[in-house]
């Protein structure tokens, strides 16, 4: 090889290195947003490597002056031969921010060459529906509901989601703190539906971070939480709703707002009077079960335990309901049918009233009636009420549509119901006076055999109701 080749050769490699040193490119990203909180304080990060850094200076976009000046107002965070954050500390982050731009920078090596991180931009998102997606859930725990790529500032969409290169990272910060922590990552193709932060300090704030990075491009969100004083309470209150000679069917509270998410999965154990032992017989997604095949006037004991959806690390268990009976219906179910008539009406409300039990009635007790208006077109409108109460008004009833009215009267399980009442056809027309009719057929009820019920989308309800 000639000398003057190896001189060319020699000088192109001191170029690339000295580019190197310049280029902003020298940062892992060329383009970088970041989405910050409305309303609440922030820390801006900037990032920049290079060997040897010193005399660090942080950039800001003028938008007036249409350049680039200097800024000393940053701070050191973390430091090694080549790799450099500053930070800058922000009281409130308000609208006014949106769009500003700033970098920062370093001399490089021995040369001193200006190294500069990438151009970052800034963006604000409001807290309402991140609260949902971030938010703690006891004392060592937080819970991120995640389902998508940004799922912090989700209205936001810098990236092309679609894009099967995008990679996710979420980091957490401790306050007071300059080491952020691993929590996981994912790809768009693979993106979990949440994940739960443990181990964390009690009345702690965390900085949360979603780091979403598809090629030289990135967005960075940010969101504060903290952790709680001690752990929420929940304790699944158990109602039962109806008993046959083979069944017991229950429902439970819902967990209070904050665990919404959180706990995802309900166990239900059933446990005979007289056989010692539990015997877990379902799980459910929902508040309400059904325990099939038990023996008739058999008393039982129930419980229930809500899991949270990290494998029920942890558990929010019910008190013991005792004592619950398998029974006959003519045993529970009222032998009453109330007598329905509508009492009064507007363009859009209906008042019906029916008669309680003589004082010769001796059937089972009636706890609560239970009107139920339905329509072939739209969902259908019951409520239970006490057992003192004889009139109901349906309101905000749609014009111009037929309904069906019944009434039946329930035991002391809501759902343990006689005979429904002749149903009321009823029909709303556009300024006209309501129309009432009541049409008797031969058919099978919901609640047994009658001669004098009309086959209507009611009894399927209650037919349904029936069958839990």
């Amino acid at each position: 090889m000639k000398r003057s080749d190896l001189a060319l050769i020699l000088m192109r490699l001191l170029l690339f290195f000295a580019i190197l040193e310049t280029n902003p490119a020298a940062s892992k990203f060329v383009y970088h947003d970041v989405c910050l909180e409305e309303n609440k304080p922030a820390t801006l990060y900037c990032d920049i490597e290079g060997s040897s850094l010193t005399n660090f200076e942080w950039i800001q976009y003028d938008d007036k002056q249409f350049n680039w000046s200097k800024r000393n107002f940053s701070t050191i965070s973390h430091m090694n031969e080549t790799y450099v954050v500053m930070t800058l500390e922000i009281a409130n982050v308000t609208s006014g921010y949106i769009g500003m731009r700033y970098k920062c920078s370093g001399d490089a090596g021995d040369s001193k060459r200006r190294t500069e991180s990438a151009e970052y931009r800034l963006w604000t998102f409001n807290e309402e529906k991140s609260n949902q997606n971030v938010r703690a859930v006891g004392k060592d725990r937080i819970y991120l509901k995640i389902s998508q790529v940004n799922f912090i500032a989700d209205s936001l969409y810098f990236l092309y989601t679609g894009d099967s290169s995008i990679h996710c990272v979420i980091e957490y910060l401790a306050n007071g703190t300059t080491q952020w922590q691993y929590a996981t990552s994912y790809s768009w193709k693979e993106i979990p539906s949440y994940h739960v932060i443990h181990g964390l300090q009690e009345e702690t704030t965390y900085m949360i971070k979603d780091t979403i990075s598809n090629g030289n491009e990135a967005l960075d969100e940010f969101k504060r939480a903290t952790t709680l004083e001690r752990d929420i309470e929940y304790v699944p209150v158990i109602t039962v709703l109806k008993v046959t000679e083979s069944s017991i069917a229950i429902e439970w509270t819902a967990p209070p707002p904050e665990l919404e998410g959180y706990i995802s999965l309900y166990k239900a154990w059933i446990q005979d009077g007289l056989i010692a032992g539990w015997q877990r017989v379902g799980e459910e997604s929902v508040l309400s079960h059904v325990f099939h095949e038990l023996h008739v006037y058999s008393t039982y004991n129930i419980r229930v335990e809500a899991c949270s959806i990290d494998e029920c690390r942890n558990k929010y268990p019910s008190t013991t309901m005792t004592g619950v009976t398998t029974e006959f219906a003519d045993v529970v179910n009222p032998a009453f049918t109330p007598n329905v008539s509508v009492n009064e009406s507007t363009n859009d409300s209906i008042t019906i009233k029916w008669n309680a039990p003589g004082d010769s009635y001796e059937g089972p007790a009636i706890h609560y009636y239970h009107p139920i208006l339905s329509t072939p077109y739209y969902a259908d409108n019951s409520v239970f009420l006490n057992r003192t109460t004889t009139f109901y008004t349906f309101v905000k009833l749609r014009q111009d549509v037929e309904f069906q009215i019944q009434v039946a009267a329930c035991g002391k399980y809501r759902m343990n119901c006689g005979d429904p009442s002749v149903p009321i056809e009823v029909r709303m027309p556009v300024g006209m006076q309501v129309i009432v009719s009541n049409q008797l057929r031969v058919h099978t009820t919901a609640y047994g055999p009658s001669t004098e019920r009309n086959p209507t989308k009611m009894s399927k309800l209650l037919e349904k109701i029936a069958s839990t």
